[in-house]
């Protein structure tokens, strides 16, 4: 399953997407900020990770990673917005 969030830009997928690669391909998604322990950056060499591997678990606290997860989604979109208004 995936979702997008945000202008064909930010996307919202499951363990299962971010194994596709084809679906990455598809979507021209070169970047992928992995949240789920367990799920292995499964194209490393075309595909940038930025890492978290937290347990789907009600009392993990997620706010040590907003700031660098953050910027690691704003430096793509960064990027991103250069390629699509040239």
């Amino acid at each position: 399953m995936l979702n997008l969030i945000w202008y064909f830009q930010l996307y919202l997928g499951s363990v299962i997407a971010a194994k596709d690669k084809e679906l990455l391909k598809r979507l021209k998604i070169g970047h992928v900020l992995n949240a789920a322990n367990g799920c292995p950056c499964s194209f490393p060499d075309e595909v940038i990770y930025h890492c978290c591997y937290l347990d789907d678990e009600v009392e993990v606290d997620l706010s040590p990673h907003f700031a660098t997860s953050y910027d690691f989604i704003g430096m793509y979109l960064t990027i991103a917005s250069r390629f699509m208004n040239t």
